[in-house]
């Protein structure tokens, strides 16, 4: 349960509307002074364990702080679940098999081989769940499929009535981020490691792959 039930609440109103002026400014979202200020707000309050990952790394780390893409990526998982952070841990669990499973073409034009992907879900209320799917997949660096591969991670967010059935229980429009991370030569038993490895601690934020992750500019199928 929330320790400090008004801290919370005002708490919340700061993170959403920090949020809205990351995802509508560059500047805010460069804004290492302002993006401090909120980590120590999020690091205040118990309740946003999930966010604290991505608070300690703005707070000691000068370049992630006024980094745009680690901040916004932030800002829109805030939006995507605003009005759905409860009173208390938001506990994410493995649904299904522990073991990566196929995710089929879930890259568009630019995937190589099979995804894998892993999901995880959190009850938010009586009929209502947070699903996040994370996929890896090989792929090149734009549809003319020419060149090097490369590792992509994908993750998928949902609000739903049904884990197990997140896209077609959906109540509320989810989001989508492709990345493409920073390795050398990869092959599929990288794809497989990589969805196999990753911890749970690592679903809403990337405490390990984010600072080495560059957001794709291709468009998922």
């Amino acid at each position: 349960m929330v320790n400090n039930w008004p801290r919370y609440v005002l708490a919340v109103a700061d993170l959403t509307l920090w949020a809205g002026d990351v995802l509508a400014d560059e500047g805010h979202a460069t804004d290492a002074e302002l993006n401090r200020s909120m980590a120590e707000i999020v690091l205040a309050v118990p309740e946003f364990n999930a966010l604290h990952p991505w608070a300690e790394r703005v707070i000691d780390n000068a370049d992630l702080a006024a980094d745009q893409d680690y901040n916004q990526y932030a800002a829109d998982l805030v939006i995507t679940f605003k009005v759905h952070l409860p009173p208390g841990r938001l506990e994410f669990e493995e649904r299904g098999s522990s073991e990566p499973v196929s995710g089929g073409d879930i890259g568009g034009d630019v995937q190589d081989a099979d995804s894998l992907k892993r999901r995880f879900a959190a009850k938010l209320g009586v009929d209502e769940w947070a699903v996040v799917d994370v996929a890896f997949y090989l792929g090149f660096a734009g549809v003319e499929r020419e060149g090097d591969l490369y590792l992509y991670r994908q993750d998928e967010f949902f609000i739903c009535t049904d884990p197990d059935r997140p896209g077609d229980t959906e109540v509320r429009p989810g989001d989508q981020r492709d990345y493409r991370l920073d390795l050398t030569a990869p092959c599929q038993d990288d794809v497989y490691d990589h969805c196999a490895d990753l911890p749970l601690s690592a679903v809403l934020f990337l405490p390990e792959l984010m600072p080495q992750a560059e957001e794709s500019t291709t468009d998922a199928a």
